[in-house]
């Protein structure tokens, strides 16, 4: 068996979804947006996002989710991570609403970026990533208010 395909059945065989390495689905992302967060905007971003989700995916979760970053005025605080769907800007809650995905009671984002993120369902028990948004301005969850 190939290197890459161990490494795939390995998500499967792990029933920790915390120690598993993320795999990533294209099945839900939203490709028809072309607002703030489409990935129409991806652009010649396109290269260090696939490196970036190369990178993850020689990761367990438990190390991707331990990742933290010191703003320069507070703690350390967690890269990736879960955010309650009704933490998210109105235009993402109604976009979810359109998809049919408003059942979900969180999306992980990953930070990519100083602004950018990359969401998407995780689905732990397989360790899976549904990619679904590029948001390079970070609109979706608006720090700002």
């Amino acid at each position: 068996m190939a290197k890459r395909m161990r490494t795939l059945a390995k998500v499967h065989e792990t029933p920790d979804w915390y120690r598993a390495t993320p795999a990533w689905s294209f099945s839900l992302i939203d490709h028809e947006f072309s607002g703030e967060w489409g990935w129409d905007k991806l652009g010649q971003r396109m290269g260090p996002v696939f490196d970036f989700l190369k990178q993850m995916e020689s990761l367990t979760w438990k190390d991707i989710t331990d990742q933290s970053y010191r703003p320069r005025t507070s703690r350390p605080t967690q890269k990736h991570h879960a955010i309650p769907q009704d933490k998210l800007c109105r235009d993402a809650q109604d976009r979810l609403v359109e998809l049919e995905l408003d059942d979900v009671d969180e999306l992980f984002r990953f930070r990519t970026g100083f602004k950018e993120r990359l969401w998407g369902i995780h689905v732990p028990d397989s360790g899976v990533f549904c990619l679904l948004w590029w948001d390079p301005n970070h609109r979706v969850y608006p720090l700002d208010g």
